[in-house]
């Protein structure tokens, strides 16, 4: 018999990109659950990724932020 738990949380991986599909590195990226008070912040690397983990069940908003662009926004983020 093998029993396996399911992790009680989980994370949010992405690429932020210009409007070219060019890599965007060093953006700030922000994911906030209102109706928790959590909010955690990571920054773009080279290739304009990012990983934001350990976090509970919810819904999410992400924002990713640089001068020099528009800040870009997801909502609904289950």
């Amino acid at each position: 018999l093998v029993l396996r738990a399911q992790p009680a949380t989980g994370s949010v991986a992405g690429v932020v990109t210009d409007a070219s599909g060019g890599a965007v590195p060093g953006a700030a990226v922000t994911i906030t659950r209102p109706d928790a008070g959590l909010t955690r912040e990571a920054v773009t690397g080279a290739d304009g990724g990012f990983v934001i983990a350990a976090l509970p069940p919810g819904r999410y908003r992400v924002d990713a932020r640089l001068a020099g662009f528009r800040t870009a926004s997801r909502e609904g983020l289950v």
